[in-house]
Formats: C-alpha cells, sequence, structure tokens
C-alpha cells in the first residue's frame, strides 16, 4: 500500500508553515513518523527559532481505495499511537 501524507505546523489555529505533502510512502505512517517526518518537523520549527510547544497532533486517515468516511484522531503532544490509526 502507498500512503500520502499532508500535514502543517499551526500555532493558536493558524497554519505558520503551509500545508506540505509526502507522496508515495511505502513505509507504514508510524514508520515514516519516526525516520523521516518526526526529524522534519523539528528542523522546521527549529529553524523559525521560535520556542513552540506541542499540546495535540490531529490525524484525519482517508482511505482512497475503499468508499469510506475520513477517521479524524487527536492524540496528546506528538504522542500519536499509530498503531491504532494503522490498523483502520
Amino acid at each position: 500500500m502507498r500512503y500520502t501524507i499532508e500535514w502543517k505546523l499551526t500555532v493558536n489555529n493558524r497554519a505558520i508553515v503551509p500545508k506540505d505533502t509526502e507522496q508515495d510512502i511505502v513505509l507504514a505512517p508510524g514508520a515514516y513518523w519516526q525516520k523521516f517526518l518526526e526529524p522534519k518537523l523539528e528542523d522546521t520549527v527549529r529553524k523559525l527559532k521560535r520556542s513552540l510547544e506541542s499540546n495535540f497532533t490531529s490525524v484525519v486517515i482517508s482511505v482512497t481505495q475503499r468508499k469510506e468516511a475520513d477517521i479524524p484522531k487527536r492524540f496528546d503532544n506528538t504522542n500519536v499511537d499509530w498503531a491504532s490509526i494503522e490498523s483502520q
């Protein structure tokens, strides 16, 4: 299965980094998060030269191969339970 991940960084409900898209990902989302996306996010925050703290992470799972409704999930800080997402 191949994935597309869209992400953005928001502060007080305002995007401070425009939406970015990671396409044609063959790793499971949790593995991709650990190996690529989390370091990219940390680097982006570091480049902003602002002290930011994560309050929550919002994830929306979309399945395009089957006609199903999106599945929204919310997690504290950046502690995403990828296993629960990948099992959907």
